[in-house]
């Protein structure tokens, strides 16, 4: 189960990471700025977040396998939800109303966040490590510390950038 989610949540991140580049690059060639924390979003919640899951399941077991099931839904329709509602929020382009963008942009959030815990959870339902492969691919190790060492940046980036001062230094 978990390597069939595994696969899915990577393809799911790599959509997610061809969008937020292409979107920054956009953003850079235009010098309008003004759709960055969206670009964040994507690249945060739907490329580094769902990546790490997918390669989370890719290393570890989970005893209750059904979770991992609800764990990726929620997981990626949350982080599908977030994004394109944060988009909507931000510049409405069907001319949609404002409460059902903002019901929309809050659901999304919602079960992202319901994804976050449910994960928190899983994390500590997994075999004992005698119970399954004591060898480990040190290609998924070194994934992992990319997904994390990329995640940090982002953050650093987008913290700096939220200063106006010191945007330009990027």
């Amino acid at each position: 189960m978990e390597q069939k989610w595994s696969i899915r949540l990577i393809r799911f991140a790599a959509t997610f990471g061809i969008i937020g580049t292409y979107l920054g690059s956009h953003m850079s060639g235009q010098m309008d700025y003004s759709l960055r924390p969206i670009h964040a979003h994507i690249l945060l919640v739907g490329w580094l977040s769902v990546f790490a899951w997918g390669i989370f399941y890719k290393v570890y077991r989970v005893k209750y396998k059904k979770l991992v099931s609800i764990h990726s839904i929620l997981g990626m329709a949350g982080a599908l939800g977030l994004t394109i509602g944060m988009w909507m929020y931000t510049l409405n382009p069907f001319n949609l109303g404002d409460t059902f963008v903002l019901v929309f942009f809050i659901v999304g959030g919602t079960l992202l966040l319901l994804a976050f815990a449910l994960f928190v959870a899983i994390t500590f339902l997994t075999e004992k490590t005698s119970e399954r492969k004591k060898q480990c691919n040190p290609l998924l190790e070194a994934a992992l510390l990319f997904c994390s060492v990329h995640y940090q940046f982002y953050l650093f980036q987008y913290a700096l950038a939220s200063d106006s001062r010191t945007f330009n230094l990027l």
